[in-house]
């Protein structure tokens, strides 16, 4: 059995069209598990409706993806639950909520954490426990799928990423190449986005950090698999369509960042180098005060006050939750 995770927050047409996508699937054992994340919009009301079968995901009759959304109606709502949190949880928070239902089913042996604004093709799960399955022999603890971007499915989103950790920056693999099947044989870490883990790795290694609230959080987790002898992988086979950014506005294709991308992201290198490689730290620290000065010559001096305070939150551990999210 496979525990599917999707958080929402204020994004409901998103979740609905990838979860016409999931009952579209070609891999029975699944079960889904809608984290609705303290959303502020009528996101609740409106996936329950969908639920009581009162209306269908759209997507545009030209588009290419239109095929792997189930919009029939006749659904298997048995299972899917939806679990309504009360505030924000963040990232990490929510997901956490959903790995904890799924490890009390003994049932379960994967959790597939997946972003709500994705598409899943319809082989992608079967692919990714094929991978796994394939890699019995090894200790395979989280497993990615090849993400590509939903209104250009050509080009590639991410591979897998490395991470830098002199300057405290993940890169994710292949974004913005057109895809011709080009692969990496070394991650550092899964792409948070769609990440297939295995229950015992769960159980060993634990849930995700709580510390970040947003981004940083699938790193942590890869640095702690390593560091406890589980190995990561990219299963290219298994293929995601993602939208990147909708909830928080921000877009690596676009190169567009909002406030709450400016804040977690200098925060968060910090948090993450200390804890792991705090010999970078100084020039963690440097690159952090340069993107400052090159945020501000781009963007104006609005963004300076939010990095600098993200700089000095990350340096004394403070676990501020950015007040705009």
């Amino acid at each position: 059995m496979v525990y599917i995770i999707l958080i929402n927050y204020n994004g409901w047409h998103h979740t609905i069209l990838c979860l016409e996508s999931l009952l579209n699937l070609d891999y029975e054992e699944f079960k889904i598990i809608i984290i609705d994340n303290g959303s502020r919009d009528s996101s609740v009301d409106i996936i329950k409706m969908w639920l009581d079968n009162r209306l269908c995901a759209y997507i545009d009759k030209g588009h290419p993806l239109r095929s792997l959304i189930d919009s029939s109606m006749a659904r298997d709502y048995k299972k899917i639950n939806l679990i309504e949190n009360n505030h924000n949880l963040g990232f990490a928070g929510a997901n956490n909520k959903g790995m904890q239902i799924a490890l009390s089913d003994d049932a379960c042996k994967y959790v597939w954490l997946l972003n709500n604004d994705t598409i899943a093709s319809r082989d992608s799960l079967k692919k990714m426990i094929s991978c796994a399955e394939n890699k019995a022999n090894k200790k395979i603890g989280i497993i990615g799928s090849k993400l590509m971007y939903f209104d250009s499915p050509e080009v590639i989103n991410g591979l897998g990423g490395k991470y830098i950790k002199c300057i405290g920056k993940p890169i994710q693999l292949g974004i913005n190449e057109i895809d011709r099947g080009q692969s990496f044989k070394e991650i550092d870490y899964v792409i948070g986005a769609s990440m297939l883990v295995r229950k015992e790795f769960i159980i060993d290694v634990g849930l995700l950090s709580e510390d970040y609230f947003l981004y940083y959080e699938e790193l942590d987790w890869s640095i702690r698999a390593k560091q406890k002898g589980w190995q990561i992988m990219q299963c290219n086979e298994a293929i995601v369509y993602h939208k990147e950014g909708s909830t928080i506005g921000s877009n690596k294709r676009l190169k567009t960042k909002t406030v709450v991308t400016d804040y977690y992201t200098n925060r968060n290198r910090i948090l993450i180098t200390k804890r792991y490689f705090p010999l970078y730290l100084p020039t963690v620290l440097m690159a952090s005060v340069i993107n400052c000065i090159l945020r501000a010559w781009q963007d104006g001096y609005s963004t300076i006050g939010i990095i600098c305070k993200a700089i000095l939150h990350g340096l004394n551990g403070k676990k501020a939750f950015y007040e705009g999210l």
